[in-house]
This record gives structure tokens, sequence and C-alpha cells, in this order.
């Protein structure tokens, strides 16, 4: 898994390390940033990520998207 979703944060954020960044948003993630990293983390892993989920915390490195698609389950 998480491996997939290195691939999905490099193509919205191709010039960074995915794993130790500190702060995505800090490496120039914006709102449309997460709005498409939203669309692929649900094309690639098959989710439905709600609306609450949405938050600052999960999107804002590497270990905060982990976290979250273990709340859905993936594996």
């Amino acid at each position: 898994m998480k491996d997939r979703l290195k691939k999905v944060v490099l193509e919205v954020l191709p010039d960074i390390d995915v794993e130790n960044s500190e702060d995505f948003f800090d490496d120039g993630l914006d709102s449309m940033g997460v709005m498409t990293m939203i669309t692929l983390i649900e094309k690639e892993f098959s989710i439905q990520v709600d609306t609450a989920d949405v938050t600052a915390d999960n999107f804002s490195d590497f270990m905060g998207l982990v976290h979250l698609l273990e709340k859905y389950n993936v594996k």
C-alpha cells in the first residue's frame, strides 16, 4: 500500500522526498492539490474518502495519509 500511495503523492508533488517530507503544504501542496490527491487515492484504492477526513492532519505528510488509508482498511 505504501508504494502505491507514494506514487499517488508524487503525481501531485513530483519533486519531493515523500517519506521524509515534514509537511506537504510547505512543499507546495495546496487545496487543488489536495482535491487531485483525493481523486487519485479514491481511484487507486477503490475507496470513497469522506469529506470529514479531508483535514490538514490527514494530508500534511505521508504518515497522515497512511493512517487515513488504514482507517478505510486499505492494506
